[in-house]
């Protein structure tokens, strides 16, 4: 097997045992939504902080990406669309 097609399996199945035992511990919408409100307001910043950071790393990337077309020669997207 492939080390890559392997990691990947690891990955997948982590993933759907953290879901399946996330699962079994809500039962109500109250649950689900904001943990039962058991989060602090220091968890909730520190998850609002990361969720902000991502999405401006990923779109300010992606804008330098398709500002410098010289830089972004190596991509395929690139290669295709422009």
């Amino acid at each position: 097997m492939n080390l890559t097609l392997g990691i990947f399996i690891i990955i997948l199945l982590v993933t759907l045992g953290i879901t399946y035992w996330a699962a079994r511990r809500t039962h109500t919408t109250s649950d689900f939504y904001a943990a039962d409100s058991q989060l602090t307001a220091s968890q909730n910043g520190f998850a609002l902080a990361g969720d902000w950071c991502s999405a401006a790393a990923f779109l300010g990337f992606t804008a330098w990406m398709v500002l410098s077309m010289r830089l972004a020669r190596w991509s395929p997207f690139a290669r295709c669309c422009f």
